[in-house]
């Protein structure tokens, strides 16, 4: 299985801006979210208002009141499973504190929680002018807070191995039938091939 660096996925916006976290929103956080890597009071700074658009004042934006979840892990994208053998590194994975796997399309991602080292005590970047270009290409539309609003939906989340083990069971089922699928389309072309051959012979 092969592992590669990527930049966090673009989210998918599921709707526009709220102004201040839907009561739900503190259960989104802490499915999402490992309590470790957030401030004590994080769903009450995200419950504050902010506004969008054209001449925003300084403060009052949609980042401005965010807790920087952007820059709390790192995503690393991961192929797939294709076969049942790789469902033991995604295990592996998962074995250990920190991690977890999202599938966003089809594409499957290890998360990796992990504060930036140029985050401010204040949520701001310190190093915002010569940030990284991953950074710079981050869209505030429909990115992390979104999802912790609820706004933006994981097509799936890996927390735990049970998680994935639960997942597995149907994933397997699936596989196994087609497997036989093909395994009869197989029979059902060597049968013809021996036909023409036959034929061929008797010619």
């Amino acid at each position: 299985m092969v592992v590669t660096i990527a930049p966090p996925p673009v989210r998918r916006p599921g709707r526009r801006v709220q102004p201040s976290l839907p009561p739900r929103a503190a259960s989104v956080l802490g499915q999402i979210w490992p309590s470790s890597v957030l401030p004590p009071d994080a769903a009450a700074q995200l419950a504050r208002p902010y506004r969008t658009g054209r001449g925003v004042p300084d403060g009052l934006g949609k980042c401005d009141t965010c807790i920087a979840l952007c820059c709390r892990y790192v995503a690393v994208e991961v192929d797939a499973p294709t076969e049942p053998k790789d469902f033991d590194l995604l295990r592996w994975f998962l074995l250990h504190e920190g991690l977890q796997l999202f599938v966003d399309g089809r594409a499957w991602f290890l998360q990796i929680f992990a504060r930036c080292r140029a985050l401010g005590a204040d949520n701001r970047c310190t190093i915002y002018e010569t940030r990284p270009a991953i950074c710079r290409e981050y869209e505030a539309d429909g990115c992390d807070r979104d999802e912790a609003e609820g706004g933006v939906k994981m097509d799936r989340i890996f927390r735990s191995v049970e998680e994935l083990e639960a997942y597995r069971g149907p994933w397997m089922k699936r596989w196994e039938a087609r497997r036989r699928k093909q395994r009869r389309a197989a029979a059902l072309q060597g049968a013809r091939t021996r036909r023409r051959r036959a034929r061929a012979r008797r010619r």
